[in-house]
């Protein structure tokens, strides 16, 4: 009996042994934890003091710069010394892309440090800025092989926003959801496919405005008809501004412009066959071109043709569809009211696009526009091997086939006077 209470007392023990070894095991790791919680907490706490520390050092300049108080010129490329704010210091650089003013914060407590970008852009108006090769307020579906070369988004957050899980595109570029938006479901791509675009969230969503349609001149000279034909033989010649029920160029109709603008009005307007609008300019002055009814250039029709873009300025109100098909060419800038847009064969608008219609298609070889398509309440359709180069903004953009869109960097220079936007003041400061 004694062997066995022995016996047993020497189980007790083992057990009390292993039970104090459990204990003070769960004890150390209970500690442990405890002390990461800690130190983790007390890392996030000075991180995120970092961060608004950072954020209130980038909002000084801003608003130094905002207020006047500062050029930007005298900042530029500039480091300022450590300055101290609530238990820590920011320092803060201060650099230019193109128009924009980039302000980089760098926020340290202690040993912990984070940085953020604020960029300031300038506001001109409602004027957008055109960092995109493609943006739409709705969503953007690809079929084929489409490629785009440029940062590429939309406003819209729901699955599928971007779709080209029927299609294999190429990109260089971002790509940009809704502030909301999942990446993982807003962009449907098929399971084989392989994205190399990064893809961010909009700090918030983008509004677009058209600028005012003008109301058409009145009080200019009543022509009638002007026929530039073939006999006599040409070419005919414009030097005053005027009123005309239609203008039919079938040869050469030659318009000089000195240093005040050339305003024509005309119910109809039209360049046929190997018709040519060559504009003369002796002066600073533009030709600004009102149609109220139809606009038709066709067959190998141009105007402008390889004139500055500029120097012309087309606003057309008709229904018809605006359609420079075939060989043509027309270098200047385009609003339209509220008409369809149709660019096919090898025809095309080298200039600005500004249109109030509701849909828009670029098909066949056509080469349109070399800077702004803009359009925000229209559906655009890319198909065949259509093609533009600038920055493209719509409703709902649908691309097919070998078609593409290529950011170019000189519509960062766009005066929002030539596209009829009123210059504002002020910058927008966008977080990053």
């Amino acid at each position: 009996m004694k062997n066995l209470l022995k016996k047993e007392d020497g189980i007790t023990l083992v057990q009390v042994l292993l039970l104090i070894i459990l204990l003070t095991t769960l004890g150390v790791s209970i500690l442990n934890i405890s002390l990461n919680q800690y130190r983790n907490a007390i890392k996030k706490e000075k991180e995120l003091l970092a961060y608004y520390i950072a954020k209130s050092g980038a909002n000084v300049v801003a608003g130094a710069i905002e207020n006047s108080i500062i050029e930007p010129a005298e900042l530029e490329n500039k480091k300022s010394a450590p300055t101290p704010l609530s238990g820590g210091f920011f320092e803060v650089e201060v650099t230019r892309d193109g128009d924009k003013i980039i302000i980089n914060s760098v926020g340290t407590v202690d040993n912990f440090s984070r940085s953020l970008k604020l960029e300031l852009s300038r506001i001109r108006g409602s004027f957008p800025l055109f960092d995109h090769a493609l943006f739409a307020t709705g969503i953007i579906k690809m079929d084929g092989s489409p490629y785009i070369k440029g940062d590429f988004g939309t406003n819209q957050s729901s699955a599928g926003s971007i779709d080209f899980a029927g299609g294999n595109p190429r990109f260089e570029g971002d790509i940009y959801i809704g502030p909301d938006g999942d990446s993982e479901t807003t962009v449907s791509k098929p399971s084989w496919y392989k994205l190399d675009s990064e893809i961010h969230n909009l700090p918030e969503e983008l509004e677009f405005s058209l600028p005012p349609y003008p109301e058409f001149p009145t009080s200019l000279p009543y022509y009638g008809t002007f026929t530039a034909s073939w006999y006599p033989s040409p070419p005919y010649y414009i030097n005053n501004s005027g009123w005309y029920d239609k203008i039919d160029v079938q040869s050469e109709l030659i318009i000089n412009i000195y240093d005040e603008d050339l305003i024509i009005r005309t119910n109809d307007f039209s360049v046929t066959g190997s018709g040519k609008v060559t504009i003369n300019k002796m002066g600073s002055g533009k030709l600004i071109l009102y149609v109220s009814d139809k606009f038709n250039i066709a067959g190998s029709g141009t105007v402008n043709n390889h004139g500055d873009p500029n120097d012309v300025f087309l606003y057309y109100s008709g229904t018809q569809t605006l359609n420079p098909a075939g060989a043509t060419k027309f270098f200047g800038n385009v609003y339209v009211e509220r008409a369809d847009i149709e660019i096919g064969g090898s025809g095309g608008i080298i200039g600005n696009i500004i249109s109030g219609g509701n849909k828009i298609r670029i098909s066949g070889d056509a080469s349109a526009i070399v800077r702004a398509l803009y359009a925000p309440n229209a559906d655009i359709y890319y198909e065949g091997s259509g093609k533009t180069r600038g920055a493209v903004i719509g409703k709902d953009v649908h691309m097919s086939g070998g078609s593409s869109i290529i950011y170019d960097e000189s519509i960062k220079d766009i005066d929002p006077e030539d596209m009829g936007f009123e210059p504002g003041k002020g910058y927008r400061r966008i977080w990053k």
